[in-house]
């Protein structure tokens, strides 16, 4: 079942984090000096405009992104740089065109790992990193609602790649210094503020399911709502993956190479 991103765009941001969201400040750390910049699945903006708040205003911002209707919503938002509408894992532009090659919660959509890292190496100058923000297992296998929706984790356990996955496909490409580090923020309860966002499926996982067991996994999150009064005692604690790689600069230290700049 695919989603279709171009339907759901105008509600797209209602019921998701906007500014600066997890794993947003250590990405802007990392990407420090980086003039030439291209996000995969810009979506409506949130990642540009969260790295534009900490300070990444990049010489050229590139965004690639498949739904036509998320990069209008994107430019109402008032988000910078030139989008480009088209799909990962292919990206339609020069060798050594960059020097980072960013996204956030995009590995889940391209199952086609390898491709789009060997792409990513091959748009990437010499010396450039790649960025991801996903989602790690231990994450989905302890989400709370887990208990209300059986195939939850399931579903995101299938599509999101794991830190193997990540870790070969980064070395396959060739590239070094490749690092997965987690980040994670407070806690926050399940309770009727929450329970709303689930009924308006601002994961993407909910649109992965049949309505059959999205509206009994919602009745039986409400019930628990009700029964606990307004508070169903559960906490969710969010996790990110941070995933980071260097594609290496063969003429580095060597004497009589002049180096791209």
């Amino acid at each position: 079942m695919a989603i279709d991103y171009n339907r759901i765009a105008p509600g797209y941001d209602q019921y998701r984090r906007q500014g600066i969201d997890l794993g947003h400040p250590q990405m802007a750390e990392k990407l420090a000096g980086r003039q030439r910049i291209l996000e995969i699945g810009g979506g409506t903006g949130n990642l540009t405009l969260g790295l534009a708040r900490l300070g990444v205003r990049p010489g050229l911002l590139a965004v690639l992104e498949p739904a036509g209707a998320m990069i209008r919503q994107a430019r109402v938002k008032g988000a910078a740089g030139w989008w480009v509408q088209g799909a990962a894992p292919l990206l339609p532009f020069a060798d050594k065109s960059f020097d980072a090659v960013i996204s956030a919660y995009v590995m889940h959509h391209v199952p086609e790992l390898e491709t789009l890292f060997a792409e990513t190496a091959r748009v990437l100058a010499p010396g450039g990193v790649t960025i991801h923000i996903t989602v790690p297992h231990g994450y989905i296998r302890e989400h709370p609602l887990n208990r209300f929706f059986p195939r939850f984790g399931a579903i995101d356990l299938e599509r999101f790649p794991d830190e193997t996955r990540l870790r070969q496909s980064l070395k396959t490409a060739g590239f070094s210094e490749i690092s997965l580090e987690e980040a994670s923020e407070s806690p926050v309860p399940i309770d009727r503020a929450y329970l709303k966002r689930v009924e308006n499926r601002f994961l993407s996982t909910f649109a992965l399911m049949t309505e059959t067991e999205f509206t009994a996994g919602v009745a039986a999150l409400r019930d628990a709502v009700e029964y606990g009064k307004g508070d169903t005692g559960l906490r969710q604690t969010r996790r990110i993956t941070l995933v980071f790689g260097r594609k290496p600069d063969r003429t580095a230290g060597r004497p009589g190479i002049q180096h791209e700049t």
